[in-house]
């Protein structure tokens, strides 16, 4: 019997499946493999984007948007409900990815408006995540993923929100069960972010959209201005969490409540390159179902972790050429600064020197960048805009560097296991966790970064990476300590470190996290 209901607006299953944004989704996504995995009984409910967005780099980000084809990577479920928008009944159908793992098998449905008899302007509800009618579509989430599932027969012993995309469904339990303490026994609540992922909707527009769905007392209920989905959420989960201690820190301090726990993000296996794969496959065996065998990284033969890293590179290597046209040095250390673009994660900082950056890296090391900002996010794109001439300025100076177009999972899989120093800039205290510094420990490849998310949890000076800054939040304090760092990183052997980064695995991975969440799901 199914009993946890996993609610996300995105999930990252396939790298070419547009289903994910940024670390939300592929976090969701390792989630549902580790249930898999771990035999936790479970069901994914997410949307489904009708089109794909390409970035394209023109001296900045340009988008191309394209159709993709979900019937080649899942089923067309038979069954479809309606969610009532606008004075008007909404088809929703959906379609069915199955995640096999060790203990079994994870249904995602992905629901979808096109189609349905759905006029013109419903099919197109969802053409993209975080695009578009976002109350429209956080309806047809929450609303139109409980219905589904109680027409599919699923009856879920708890709802888990992973951020509050999906807290109207709080609302739909309400209405049913007209009990807030019995609404409240069956959810738990992730917040992912202290700056993102927020939404609010003004009340009148939400009853506009969803005529008679709010219950008379939803103000008492929400306790804010607004419908504010976040704190809707909180107030209607009997257990929520940050995605790290110091999030969670945060996350307590900023809503002025001491009921917030902490359950750090981790990462799912599948993010070890097939180059450690084989070499843990043959040094600990039996890593995969136990993931604290990464411990015994301290026992291989570091020339062995020298030889799986240099071939992971050389994929890298390989792949930075296709993208991009240039041809790395295998002999030359790759720094790499990758994931979604915005302003908090700082992605300029490394640039607040320029002279004294080129003159660094001239001959000792190379610069990868990759990321993308949401279509809308006019300052991500100047941003972007800013770091492509900052590139060019390195290989004006003779530097290899380059930004790798179009982020998605496979950029960050082989970025993060074919890199050498895996640099990580968020102003702190605004990073949630940071879970592409996990992939890279798991591919021995250590994080230089600012503490905060996960970092302070990680991080062992020199034994796991290297710290930036001091933890505070000066741009101008932490800028000079990362030139510092990588001017006496650069041309020093780093390979014992690789060790401590392997033995992060242990601690920052899903199989992990997945347990912690059983207990509070109480499965």
């Amino acid at each position: 019997m199914t009993k946890v209901a996993y609610f996300s607006m995105e999930i990252g299953l396939e790298s070419s499946m547009p289903t994910y944004t940024g670390g939300l989704g592929v976090l969701a996504g390792d989630t549902i493999k580790s249930a898999a995995d771990v035999g936790i009984p479970l069901v994914g409910i997410t949307l489904l984007p009708r089109q794909r967005f390409v970035q394209e780099l023109n001296g900045g980000q340009t988008e191309r948007y394209e159709l993709w084809k979900p019937e080649n990577y899942m089923t067309l479920d038979n069954e479809h409900v309606t969610v009532r928008l606008y004075g008007r009944d909404v088809g929703v159908h959906a379609w069915r990815y199955d995640v096999e793992g060790r203990k079994g098998v994870v249904p995602v449905y992905f629901l979808d408006t096109s189609g349905n008899g759905n006029s013109k302007d419903d099919e197109n509800i969802i053409p993209g995540i975080y695009q578009g009618n976002r109350l429209a579509q956080e309806a047809v989430l929450a609303i139109g993923g409980m219905k589904l599932l109680e027409r599919l027969g699923y009856d879920p012993h708890v709802f888990h929100m992973n951020e509050g995309h999906s807290a109207l469904l709080t609302l739909y339990l309400f209405n049913k069960l007209h009990d807030m303490e019995k609404v409240r026994d069956k959810c738990v609540f992730t917040t992912h972010s202290l700056v993102a992922g927020h939404d609010e909707f003004n009340y009148d527009e939400v009853r506009d959209a969803l005529d008679g769905f709010l219950p008379s007392n939803v103000h008492e209920l929400v306790q804010y201005p607004t419908l504010h989905m976040t704190r809707l959420a909180m107030n209607s989960s009997r257990a929520m969490n940050g995605v790290s201690k110091k999030h969670g820190a945060e996350t307590r301090k900023f809503y002025n409540r001491d009921d917030i726990s902490s359950i750090t993000n981790g990462v799912h296996q599948s993010w070890v390159c097939p180059e450690f794969a084989a070499l843990y496959d043959a040094e600990l065996p039996g890593w995969r179902e136990d993931m604290e065998k990464l411990a015994g990284a301290s026992g291989i033969d570091i020339s062995k972790i020298r030889n799986a890293h240099r071939s992971a590179k050389q994929v890298a290597v390989d792949f930075i050429q296709d993208k991009t046209g240039v041809k790395f040095d295998m002999d030359l250390p790759i720094v790499s600064w990758a994931r979604r673009i915005v302003e908090y994660k700082r992605p300029w900082l490394l640039f607040r020197d320029p002279e004294r950056l080129a003159n660094m890296f001239r001959g000792k090391g190379q610069v990868v960048y990759s990321g993308k900002t949401h279509p809308d996010n006019i300052e991500g794109k100047r941003t972007i805009a800013y770091i492509l001439g900052q590139l060019a300025n390195l290989r004006r100076c003779g530097v290899n560097a380059v930004y790798v177009p179009d982020y998605n999972m496979e950029t960050c899989s082989v970025l993060s296991s074919g890199s050498d120093i895996w640099l990580n800039t968020p102003r702190v205290p605004l990073e949630a966790s940071g879970t592409s510094g996990m992939c890279a420990a798991l591919n021995g490849v250590p994080q230089l970064g600012t503490l905060d998310g996960w970092w302070p949890e990680g991080y062992q000076e020199g034994e796991t990476g290297w710290a930036i800054g001091d933890g505070g939040s000066n741009d101008d304090h932490d800028a000079k300590s990362l030139h510092e760092r990588l001017s006496m990183l650069l041309g020093t052997d780093i390979s014992n470190t690789m060790r401590g980064s392997i033995r992060n695995g242990v601690t920052h991975n899903t199989d992990r996290m997945v347990g912690e969440y059983a207990k509070v799901w109480g499965v």
